[in-house]
């Protein structure tokens, strides 16, 4: 190319032409609500699913107008009142209470004593107040079917005759199908939350042997298209589809700065360990082995530390595990009772990569949530290669774990549920509640 010898001077009588219409360009363009997004989704290193950071959604572009059916009293209020029976082995009223947050922590704002079975309550208390909720079924391009399912299989799951067992899902389906909204679609434009595992509301009729007090209201014939947001799906069942949405932690900002201020906490805090794990043994559990070896190896390690979960021990006091993990360069993520684990949204709030055994426990999971690439944001060991663990994370260059834990400290809004009071006005940020309706709305246009 052949190079200029000097500069081109602009005659002074165009000069003024050219600033004028420099001014009015500068002038449409910011004038343009959505130039501020544009720039920023530009250069955005999420996956495909993300959303602009601190950028409110837009209503019609980004989430489809939604409806919430009102489900008279007996599906939820009257069971969240009878709350000591929502679960056979554990009491539930404190969980329950605060729409779902559960028990205020002292000297923490925003952050509660938050039950991982709550992703329904407080799914339900957010949407209520979304600006992209409508009260014409009409206008409506999605429907929210605000059942507690999990709450509801939970309660249910000792009792013997099959029929009552699932006497409430039955009754759930025929009240919606009143509706002429429920036939539009057949189904596709609705959705149901399940906070527990799905697999305990897909009991098949054909089952033989023990049921473990599971229910078949996903098998019934109603529900068939509904799409089921779910903290754990079941991976071997296509129908009805499944998406995962993240299990709750303790955190529930009620403002954007109360994020950034989290955020910038856990980037700057001393990590003194090198991995740790939080979990026990869990003979019963499919990941029994994995578990008993991790905690062999946690204790014999000078640079891990560990608490060993048993029943009434600190696993259950928030204070301990998020100090615990962030105080941990790495956090180690075992498959518990299912593929899932709660402690994987513990450990990302609190900013400490995730180490996986199993790509069900969330690479599988919830692709509406997490980064494309794996590799950018969490640690993959092989259950045959557990004893090289160790040696494995020593060889993570430093700069590396600081651009892994930046990615991890990035999704920590994503996969946070809001308080429910919230102001949309003092949130500027996308959350669970968010995302999962962004994400169905662009199963929507697909579809169409």
């Amino acid at each position: 190319m052949e190079k200029h010898k000097g500069f081109h001077f602009i005659s002074p009588k165009c000069i003024i032409p050219l600033l004028l219409a420099s001014f009015l360009w500068i002038i449409v363009i910011l004038s343009n609500p959505n130039f501020h997004v544009q720039l920023i989704s530009s250069s955005s290193n999420h996956n495909d699913t993300s959303t602009v950071p601190y950028q409110s959604p837009r209503c019609n572009i980004d989430i489809a107008p939604f409806y919430i059916y009102d489900l008279p009293d007996q599906f939820n209020a009257a069971r969240l009142r009878r709350c000591h029976y929502l679960h056979p082995h554990m009491e539930m009223c404190g969980f329950v209470a605060n729409r779902g947050l559960g028990q205020p922590i002292p000297q923490r704002p925003s952050w509660y004593v938050t039950s991982e079975a709550m992703s329904e309550l407080l799914f339900h208390a957010r949407a209520e107040t979304h600006p992209c909720r409508v009260y014409d079924p009409h206008i409506a391009r999605i429907f929210y079917i605000p059942f507690y399912t999990g709450q509801y299989v939970s309660s249910v799951k000792e009792e013997n005759n099959l029929t009552r067992r699932d006497a409430t899902g039955v009754e759930l389906a025929a009240y919606l199908s009143k509706f002429p909204s429920f036939h539009r679609q057949g189904g596709l434009d609705h959705f149901l939350i399940m906070g527990s595992r799905t697999w305990e509301g897909l009991r098949s009729e054909n089952l033989t042997g023990t049921d473990f007090g599971t229910n078949r209201i996903l098998r019934l014939p109603e529900f068939s298209n509904l799409t089921i947001l779910t903290v754990d799906s079941d991976l071997y069942v296509k129908q009805p589809v499944q998406m995962g949405i993240p299990y709750p932690s303790y955190f529930h900002p009620s403002t954007s700065d109360e994020m950034v201020s989290w955020q910038e906490t856990v980037r700057h805090m001393k990590r003194t360990h090198l991995f740790s794990y939080i979990g026990g043994v869990r003979p019963w559990s499919m990941s029994a082995d994995i578990r008993s070896k991790l905690l062999k190896l946690c204790k014999s390690s000078d640079h891990c530390a560990v608490i060993e979960c048993e029943k009434g021990t600190v696993c259950y006091e928030p204070n301990k595990i998020m100090d615990l993990m962030t105080q941990s360069h790495f956090c180690l993520q075992p498959s518990g009772d299912s593929p899932t684990r709660r402690a994987v949204f513990d450990s990302a709030l609190a900013g400490c990569i995730p180490v996986f055994f199993s790509k069900d426990t969330a690479y599988n999971q919830y692709p509406w949530y997490l980064p494309k690439h794996p590799d950018d944001w969490s640690v993959f060991i092989e259950p045959d290669h557990i004893n090289q663990l160790e040696k494995v994370l020593k060889r993570i260059p430093e700069k590396k774990i600081k651009q892994m834990r930046e990615v991890v400290i990035e999704m920590i809004p994503r996969v946070t549920y809001v308080h429910p009071n919230a102001s949309r006005d003092e949130i500027r940020f996308w959350d669970v509640v968010d995302v999962a309706l962004a994400e169905l709305t662009k199963q929507l246009k697909l579809a169409a």
